[in-house]
């Protein structure tokens, strides 16, 4: 057997520094481990796609035999689930997921406060949680699920504009859920600021989103849970408008920001938004 270093690395994934690592004496064992696994996984290979052959040819027996028996309620039934089979793409066997928490603490939160937690607690915990429900609804893939964290207030309280979860390598999302939720009640517990009815909800946004550590929103799903109580600036509606301090910046983010720039932040990440409304009237 002859093979080119970089048939090694094309046709079995082995870098040829591996061999140079071995004594010349080992190289053909080495090579035959490395055919018998080779192996192993295309025999793997074949028999999935024959299995997943066989089910496809029995499904479209069974479709044409109720079709040529003019059973057309079964023949719908059947060409459905073929087609759903002939569509569906393979299913993987790890998913993880990103989820960023992003709680508005202004003082007119402080009714809904407790309502925060308590949410974010059955969100994240119990039978009835998040991972709960995907390992019971999907019990063949494994999830994995980080979190992080961004407590805001308004324009107008500068420096304690937010506050965030930041772990010790600059990173903010983490697996530890105990972690989030200490942060949470934290924060939490005492709601302050913000000057007028509407909040910072797009600077919040962009702020999140543009999390710029190496670890940061890197899952395979990504979606962000805003909590809040107000319209964000510009977006107060009608009604509310002209009451004092209803919006102290009606026209124009003093940073500059706009919806279209929160929104753009957001498909940038390729992640979702969820809005929780507090006392939406």
């Amino acid at each position: 057997m002859i093979l080119l270093e970089t048939d090694l690395e094309s046709d079995f994934g082995i870098k040829a520094v591996e061999k140079e690592q071995l004594p010349k004496g080992q190289w053909y064992e080495w090579l035959c481990n490395i055919r018998v696994k080779h192996q192993k996984e295309q025999c793997i290979l074949i028999e999935e796609s024959l299995k997943d052959a066989t089910e496809k040819d029995g499904l479209t027996h069974d479709y044409f035999d109720s079709l040529l028996a003019g059973n057309k309620a079964e023949s719908k039934e059947q060409f459905k689930k073929l087609y759903q089979l002939i569509k569906k793409p393979p299913v993987p066997s790890s998913v993880h997921i990103d989820l960023a928490l992003v709680i508005d603490v202004t003082g007119s939160m402080s009714p809904y406060a407790q309502s925060t937690v308590s949410t974010i607690e059955n969100l994240l915990c119990g039978t009835s949680s998040l991972m709960s429900k995907l390992s019971t609804n999907f019990p063949e893939i494994e999830f994995q699920l980080r979190l992080g964290c961004l407590c805001f207030r308004d324009i107008d309280d500068g420096n304690n504009k937010f506050t965030e979860l930041v772990l010790s390598d600059g990173s903010h999302f983490t697996s530890h859920v105990s972690t989030v939720l200490n942060f949470v009640k934290r924060v939490c517990a005492a709601p302050s600021g913000g000057f007028d009815l509407a909040e910072d909800i797009i600077g919040a946004i962009h702020h999140s989103a543009n999390w710029q550590n190496g670890e940061d929103w890197t899952s395979d799903i990504k979606f962000m849970m805003l909590f809040s109580d107000a319209s964000a600036h510009g977006l107060l509606p009608k009604t509310s408008a002209p009451l004092i301090n209803g919006d102290n910046y009606p026209t124009r983010h003093p940073g500059g920001l706009t919806t279209n720039d929160a929104v753009t932040s957001l498909v940038t990440r390729d992640a979702d938004l969820f809005f929780c409304s507090f006392n939406p009237s």
